[in-house]
């Protein structure tokens, strides 16, 4: 987990057929086409005529339009009589807003407000209620110089009656309706009603304005001025004089049905809604025990600049939106598994949109086909909220696990098969598809405003239960099982199990029953021969940067009443990897306290570092002042770049000697090895691997650590290292580098941290080093690759490797599984029970 992640915590909405987000997630499960023809309350028919030029004459007369909504003003403090000339979009984003607060649980919560904003993606066009203000004041005393003009005759005061009376068939408008009229006071009025103190404002970016004020959203949450943001978009009451503008532009489907990327799209069909979502810091909302539809990795907003004009939309534009945000999100844009896209319907926006996911994405045969659709196939052109609707659709999606069909796209344009995404056309399982569970939503607004959303789901944890059994016997334990005997016991055969319902103790009854160990899979343990009972050591590793890059430790924190060692601020390497020092030393204090102590210490990269500090080589301040020398500014290189390769060093090496200027940075594990080289020599390599069908992958980093390519800067590292004050280690440390324990003197281990910088990482064979001196469980401190590297390189010994923090369950309700774990192999410590579910 990033500490950018932003979850979505909440949400509602109300669309064309679909009153709230359950049936609007019914209707696009079931492929409901929701559009209609035009109600007479909402344009009058008129105005419909194929045949006719005239400005006030339209070719389409089918669209999206809300069904009528229950609004109950006095809930909110509002007469009742000024409801008439209230813009409803007022009223429907007041509603809306407290049930998508409610969905979040703010009310039950009793949660403070004090730092909450509200950003509404909103277009300046003249509602209902300002159409009728207008015509009161202005359409009225227009008709009455008219008469007077053409019916001379006709007195004063006649026409006077004439105005009146076309003024009171129009309805109220007065001083207790005025400010439902103002369009950025829907925001206020929000802000008013639920004392929020946060930022308060409504965005016009055209179709992009929702997402645009989920991005504005966003900034506000990583600056902190905001613990808590709602953010989405609203567009009703749709009158004759937009769709003129619509019809005027050709924009409208002469079929009267909208076919986002079909190859016989016509046009769009207009549509209305209203959305939001509630958004917070990811570690808030795991902290708080939220309910999270999905995580946003990353947004990118971009204008498209010059072009051939205002209203055509621009690759160029629309490419800058997407390479903004899968940088932020430090995701693989390859793993993308469905794409919600802006497909309009219109030919030309289809053709550029495709255009530019063909570039961004490409279509390479080693990556799977990802699935793509459009909610305005069922909904229409939601204009300012059709990047709510299409967040909402994909959240929805990613919560319920399922890949959404879109409408009218059983023969899509040929565009479509220069991308690597294909049509959704029914409902499936989204994990049962193979695709991961990484989507994006794309809106792209008139004038050329893009925006671009990245998001990944997220499994709830479940409150955690585990029965914890040991037994002198197989037999005797099966019949434990058996009899849902809970006391924990003595013995050899143990056996550990989150959530013990019948149909899981059915498995574990299976499992105990061939014997063989199980070991970290479906959170079920299981052992004869317990790993630590006969000197069996523990052994902690700590991970690089990538260490919590999907892993939380705020619950760890808050639980055991630690605080990070060192302050950090601002954005780069150094706050990174401080960062991820900090984090780390939590889990690890978590542990001692726990009564977790390791045999010995290891790390990947800067993760050495920090198993330093756990083995406490250095003090904090001294670690602090090793980090720095990490400076970017000093090893950055422009000629050089990693690749990941799936495969082990006895593959490559001789792929290496071929090619000058590539060297091996980590030897990971027997299927990967990073390398590192220089552009010319990558550009020689990559061919040579695709030939050889070996995968590979360019990694986005440019400083040359643990290669020849920084070794002119050992002096450099060494200096930078004075202030550093070493000590001899209170639990022994292991090099990647010597594959030996931490020297004792100051200049030896002065020496060994700095060429730690320039040397290969041995990490394979410090693995195999580790199991020699007798390291049977691994703990890996802290998120990240490493316990796949640990079991790829022993597999087949016996072992048992763990994370302490993950992508898919809070640290805390991690460390359970650590004790658990540790329980089975024969932990001869007093462990402490960890509360945050119930332990048996």
């Amino acid at each position: 987990m990033k500490n950018t992640d932003v979850a979505i915590v909440g949400l509602s909405c109300v669309f064309p057929g679909a009153k709230d987000a359950h049936t609007f997630w019914q209707n696009i499960v079931n492929k409901v086409d929701a559009t209609q023809e035009a109600p007479e309350d909402r344009i009058d028919p008129v105005h419909f005529d194929k045949n006719s030029n005239a400005i006030d004459r339209f070719y389409c007369k089918r669209g999206g339009f809300i069904p009528d909504y229950t609004f109950d003003p006095t809930a909110f403090g509002i007469l009742p009589l000024a409801v008439e000339g209230t813009e409803p979009d007022h009223l429907l984003t007041l509603d809306l807003v407290q049930k998508a607060l409610e969905d979040a649980g703010v009310f039950r919560k009793q949660t403070s407000l004090e730092k909450t904003g509200i950003i509404i993606g909103k277009g300046n066009y003249a509602g209902p209620g300002a159409t009728r203000a207008i015509e009161i004041v202005r359409t009225g005393e227009q008709i009455s110089s008219l008469l007077q003009e053409l019916l001379p005759q006709v007195s004063a005061a006649d026409l006077e009656k004439v105005k009146h009376a076309f003024q009171e068939r129009k309805g109220r408008f007065s001083a207790d309706t005025a400010m439902g009229l103002i369009p950025n006071l829907v925001a206020s009025l929000v802000a008013n009603r639920f004392n929020l103190g946060g930022v308060a404002f409504t965005i016009d970016a055209a179709c992009a304005s929702a997402l645009i004020a989920v991005d504005h959203a966003v900034q506000e949450l990583h600056r902190g001025r905001c613990n808590m943001v709602v953010a989405g978009g609203v567009h009703t009451g749709q009158n004759a004089a937009f769709w003129s503008i619509f019809t005027q532009l050709g924009a409208l489907s002469r079929q009267e049905q909208i076919k986002p990327f079909s190859h016989d799209a016509d046009g769009l069909l207009i549509g209305e809604g209203c959305g939001f979502v509630v958004l917070k810091r990811m570690e808030d909302a795991i902290r708080d025990q939220d309910k999270i539809y999905a995580v946003i990795k990353g947004v990118g907003v971009s204008s498209d600049g010059s072009g051939t004009s205002v209203m055509s939309p621009s690759v160029k534009g629309q490419l800058k939106a997407l390479q903004q945000a899968w940088s932020n999100s430090s995701l693989d844009k390859q793993q993308i598994g469905y794409l919600e896209a802006h497909g309009t319907g219109t030919p030309l926006g289809d053709k550029t949109e495709l255009q530019t996911l063909a570039q961004f994405f490409g279509k390479e045969d080693s990556f799977p086909i990802a699935g793509i659709g459009s909610v305005k196939s069922n909904i229409g052109h939601a204009m300012p909220a059709a990047g709510i609707a299409g967040l909402i659709k994909t959240c929805l999606a990613l919560h319920h696990d399922i890949l959404p069909p879109t409408l009218y796209c059983e023969n899509p344009t040929a565009d479509m098969q220069f991308t690597r995404f294909e049509p959704v056309q029914d409902a499936k399982s989204w994990s049962q598809s193979g695709l991961p569970k990484i989507a994006a939503v794309n809106a792209f607004g008139f004038g050329g405003i893009n925006a671009h959303v990245v998001l990944e789901g997220y499994d709830m944890p479940k409150k955690d239960t585990v029965l914890l059994l040991a037994r002198t016997s197989q037999e005797e334990l099966l019949a434990a099982l058996g009899n849902n005997e809970s006391t924990v016991g003595h013995g050899d055969h143990r056996l550990a199990i989150f959530d013990p319902t019948p149909e899981r103790i059915q498995k574990a009854i299976k499992i105990v029953s061939k014997g063989n160990p199980w070991r970290n899979k479906q959170d079920i343990w299981y052992t004869a021969a317990p790993l630590l009972k006969d000197g069996g050591k523990i052994a902690f590793v700590f991970p690089g940067l990538d260490g919590l890059a999907k892993g939380e430790v705020e619950s760890v924190s808050r639980y055991f009443g630690l605080t990070e060692p060192i302050e950090t601020e601002g954005e780069g390497l150094l706050t990174d990897a401080l960062a991820i020092f900090n984090k780390c030393s939590i889990l690890d204090s978590a542990l001692k306290k726990l009564g977790v102590f390791p045999d010995m210490n290891a790390g990947h990269s800067l993760g050495e570092w920090l198993a330093g500090y756990s083995s406490e080589l250095a003090e904090a301040s001294s670690v602090t002042a090793l980090i720095n020398v990490l400076h970017p500014s000093t090893f950055e290189l422009k000629d050089s770049k990693f690749i990941a390769i799936g495969t082990g060093i006895e593959q490559i090496t001789p792929i290496i000697a071929q090619i000058p200027n590539l060297y091996i940075s980590n030897d990971n594990c027997p299927h990967q090895v990073i390398l590192c080289g220089s552009n010319a020599a990558l550009d020689e390599l990559v061919p040579v691997l695709k030939s050889k069908q070996i995968f590979h992958q360019i990694l986005p980093f440019q400083s040359g650590f643990h290669t020849p390519f920084v070794a002119d800067k050992l002096d450099v590292i060494l200096a930078g290292m004075d202030q550093v004050r070493f000590q001899q280690t209170k639990i022994p440390l292991w090099s990647a580098t010597t594959l030996a324990p931490y020297p004792k003197e100051q200049d030896a281990i002065r020496q060994l941290s700095a060429e730690h910088l320039v040397q290969p990482v041995r990490f394979r064979e410090l693995t195999e080093k580790l199991y020699e001196e007798g390291a049977r469980f691994f703990i890996q401190v802290g998120a990240g690759g490493l316990i796949g590297f640990i079991d790829d390189t022993l597999k087949g010994k016996a072992f048992s490797t763990i994370t302490s923090s993950g992508p898919t369950r809070s640290a805390l309700t991690q460390l359970q599984r650590v004790i658990s774990a540790l329980f089975v192999e024969g932990n001869q410590y007093p462990i402490q029970t960890i509360t945050c579910g119930s332990v048996t």
